[in-house]
């Protein structure tokens, strides 16, 4: 757990419970945490509640589609880039294979998801819960609903700066459940092969 939170170079250190590890994780959630933001009004906030509002109000609105936003004239502009042929290969079915290949891309210790798993448990354990983790993920791939906790995500907020005050000098990144993110990664992969045709370089 320490070296997870403290993200560092266990290869060159060890990963033992070390003072210096408990030190680096220590200093690592210092440098991250949030004790104020400024809101749209340019009022400070540190009360933790107040900043929780202030930072899901920005990307609420951040994130709010666009109200009346016509797309079908500019969509019979467009040419297709996809063929029959590139759209055939995309609906293939998908099969137990692409997921184990999309598993193994991925980093083994990243930041556990909403499910407390990192990408290294299933890794590691694929003998015993790969014919599940597979069956889930291609019925989802077929077109099933997404079960609601596998939707789940936590949502993080990195400094671009020292000492930022307002929510936009934060990177968000979102930390998806590793069987959320084989669907992605898997859907991903299908497609990167057909990028350098359907994408044009500026």
């Amino acid at each position: 757990m320490w070296w997870q939170r403290a993200r560092a170079d266990f290869l060159k250190f060890g990963d033992a419970n070390t003072r210096w590890f408990h030190s680096k994780a220590s200093m690592r959630r210092e440098r991250n945490a949030i004790y104020q933001i400024q809101d749209d009004s340019g009022v400070l906030q540190t009360d933790p509640k107040a900043i929780g509002n202030v930072i899901v109000h920005y990307f609420s609105k951040l994130f709010k589609g666009a109200e009346n936003l016509q797309l079908e004239p500019i969509l019979q502009r467009l040419q297709p880039r996809v063929t029959e042929e590139m759209n055939a290969q995309l609906n293939l079915p998908y099969h137990k294979a692409e997921i184990e290949a999309a598993l193994a891309q991925m980093n083994p210790h990243k930041a556990p998801r909403p499910d407390g798993f990192n990408a290294y448990f299933f890794q590691k354990h694929w003998d015993v819960v790969g014919d599940d983790v597979a069956a889930a993920v291609l019925a989802i791939l077929n077109g099933q609903e997404i079960p609601p906790k596998l939707n789940l995500t936590f949502v993080a907020l990195i400094p671009k700066k020292a000492n930022p005050l307002l929510v936009s000098e934060y990177r968000l990144i979102s930390l998806y459940n590793v069987m959320y993110k084989l669907v992605t990664e898997v859907m991903s992969n299908r497609l990167k092969p057909l990028l350098a045709v359907i994408v044009l370089e500026l």
